[in-house]
């Protein structure tokens, strides 16, 4: 993923209603992720 991409990524964690937190600078981590195939 290019870092432009970075925000477009988070907000479609979001948008599956997963939580998402930053690690520092160095990534991020999921949880609660149902990832169905929709």
């Amino acid at each position: 993923m290019r870092k432009a991409d970075t925000p477009f990524f988070v907000q479609a964690v979001i948008d599956t209603g997963c939580d998402i937190c930053a690690v520092g600078h160095a990534g991020y981590v999921l949880g609660d992720a149902d990832l169905t195939p929709q």
